[in-house]
């Protein structure tokens, strides 16, 4: 009969192959997605070696209803593979539709990323039981588990520097320069990057994922379902709200529903006040961003 490896020891030598596989100089660490989101490590079900994060951002009151992010690098499956070097880095952006489990995800590219896809309805979610759900398994155009860590921190993951910081967001996204709107009593500095679903690419909402700086503080969200929720690494990020904030688009301009053709500028109200510029050219913030006229109101 073959030896099989019990899970303790399983664990052990996967981790110390991931550790084989990073560059020299770079330790495990630790990852949290922060409070509300949700944070799991992934595992390939085809044997890949790697690692990585998934953010999971669940609706109120509707854990099949959810959006996440995720980022990590996967290593080589068949000796005959082809990467860029050892490890193949990515960051995505995924949502699920509800009680059916058919999901749809999208690679964000252009900021060290290798990869460069949308999976338009291709992904097949299964939850566990219980709220939230200790495991998600994906299946489909993928065939990843998700463990949900249960002090929502990955001990054993870190963002490599591989993975710049997130100023495009690729074709497979909607780009928009986001400009904090002032009034009397908001005085912040701020600006970042949007990157918005596409529904001719299978999305069942407007799920986004942003990143930038207010007042020379870094942040990230993702945002979904009417709101955002930061993305509250502090190795990363050091801004944090530990809330689900509701946020609003009161107002777009210039687009249309057929064919489908992204609106150029976005007002945001709610709990943020933000307008959001149409830019998938150049890289977000490369110069001073300019707010339109048409905006200032």
């Amino acid at each position: 009969m073959p030896h099989r490896k019990s899970l303790p020891q399983f664990a052990i030598s996967f981790a110390l192959a991931v550790a084989v596989m990073l560059p020299a100089g770079k330790a495990l660490a630790d990852f949290t997605c922060g409070a509300p989101m949700k944070t799991y490590r992934v595992t390939a079900l085809d044997g890949r070696q790697g690692a990585g994060v998934r953010c999971v951002l669940f609706a109120v009151g509707a854990r099949h209803l959810f959006a996440w992010y995720g980022e990590g690098f996967w290593g080589r499956q068949l000796s005959t593979e082809t990467l860029f070097g050892r490890l193949s880095f990515y960051r995505h952006i995924g949502e699920s539709g509800g009680l059916d489990g058919i999901a749809s995800a999208a690679d964000i590219h252009g900021n060290g990323e290798h990869t460069d896809a949308a999976f338009s309805r291709s992904l097949q979610t299964t939850l566990s039981d219980g709220t939230p759900p200790s495991r998600i398994e994906v299946r489909g155009a993928w065939n990843e588990v998700w463990t949900l860590e249960p002090d929502n921190v990955h001990h054993g993951y870190t963002r490599l520097p591989e993975l710049r910081r997130v100023q495009v967001c690729g074709k497979n996204f909607v780009q928009y320069e986001a400009i904090d709107r002032p009034t009397p009593t908001n005085h912040k500095n701020g600006f970042g990057v949007r990157c918005l679903t596409k529904r001719e690419s299978g999305f069942f909402r407007t799920t986004w994922y942003g990143e930038g700086q207010w007042n020379d503080v870094y942040y990230a969200h993702v945002g979904s379902f009417g709101g955002a929720a930061d993305i509250c690494e502090p190795s990363l990020f050091g801004f944090c709200g530990n809330a689900y904030v509701p946020v609003q688009f009161v107002n777009a301009s210039g687009g249309s529903e057929n064919p489908p053709t992204p609106a150029r500028y976005i007002r945001v109200a709610g709990a943020w006040r933000e307008d959001w510029v149409l830019n998938d050219v150049n890289p977000c913030c490369a110069v001073a961003p300019a707010m339109p006229p048409s905006l200032h109101q």
